[in-house]
């Protein structure tokens, strides 16, 4: 499943951890969340997509 929702999200060297559906009074409809998380030794830059020594551990949700 995890590579569906790679493929989907267009997202490379992440590992899907949880997908969810979250119904909240604040939307009209329910939306879709999908936590990811960097694969192992994939650390790269988010913007050049260069090998970077850390990884934006940045909280938040990231809207697509």
């Amino acid at each position: 499943m995890s590579s569906i929702f790679n493929q989907l999200l267009n997202v490379k060297g992440t590992v899907v951890e949880d997908v969810r559906i979250v119904d909240s009074p604040l939307r009209p409809e329910p939306v879709l969340e999908v936590r990811v998380r960097p694969r192992a030794g994939a650390l790269r830059c988010s913007r050049c997509g260069r090998r970077r020594r850390g990884y934006d551990q940045g909280g938040g949700v990231r809207v697509f």
